[in-house]
Order: structure tokens, then C-alpha cells, then sequence
């Protein structure tokens, strides 16, 4: 996957979630699931399952969704400097930035 394709998919994925910010209810912080009725933005929660890290993964999901907007700001200033830094002979640097761009676009399938 390009760093285009890369930053697109992402685009696509914050274009077309529920607009942020969320907020984890930390009141439930010391529960082991995600409560029925519980709310991400305006979109309700309906889920029931119960596991360990439930926590974690709401206050990560938060997280994530709240810094998306800056996180693909970065990226598209990295890019930038990765084509100052491919013009100037920067090979390491390009390459370490290529193969970051790379385990991003694999994740995103």
C-alpha cells in the first residue's frame, strides 16, 4: 500500500466514523465489559461482552478516534519531509519511513 493509499484509507475511516470526541464513561472503569447503553459520541453501545481488558480497549478506542485528525496531520507533513529527505540522499531515514508507511497499510488490510 502507497502512503497515498495509506492516508486515504484513513481519511476514509475518520470521514465516515462517528464524528469525535468520543468519551469512555470511566465510571465503568472498574467493571470487566462494556455496559449496555453506554455511548461513544452520540452512537450507542449495544454490546454485552464480557473479558478482562475491556477498559483498556474503550479508553484506547477513545484515544485513538480523538488523535486520528492530528495522527493523519503527521503523516501528511512525514511525507512531505520524506520527499526533502529522498531528494538529499536520506536513504536510511526514507527507507525507515517507507517501512512504517508499510506496517500501517498492512494493518489496515
Amino acid at each position: 500500500m502507497t502512503a497515498a493509499e495509506v492516508l486515504e484509507k484513513l481519511e476514509l475511516l475518520d470521514r465516515e466514523a462517528t464524528p469525535g470526541p468520543w468519551k469512555w464513561d470511566r465510571a465503568l472503569k472498574n467493571r470487566d465489559y462494556i455496559a449496555q447503553g453506554s455511548y461513544l459520541g452520540e452512537t450507542l453501545i449495544t454490546l454485552g461482552d464480557t473479558y478482562e481488558n475491556s477498559g483498556a480497549d474503550c479508553l484506547l478506542l477513545e484515544t485513538l478516534r480523538n488523535a486520528l485528525p492530528a495522527i493523519l496531520e503527521a503523516l501528511r507533513a512525514g511525507q512531505k519531509l520524506r520527499g526533502t529527505a529522498d531528494s538529499e540522499g536520506c536513504d536510511e531515514q526514507v527507507s525507515e519511513w517507507d517501512s512504517a508507511l508499510a506496517r500501517i497499510g498492512e494493518a489496515l488490510g
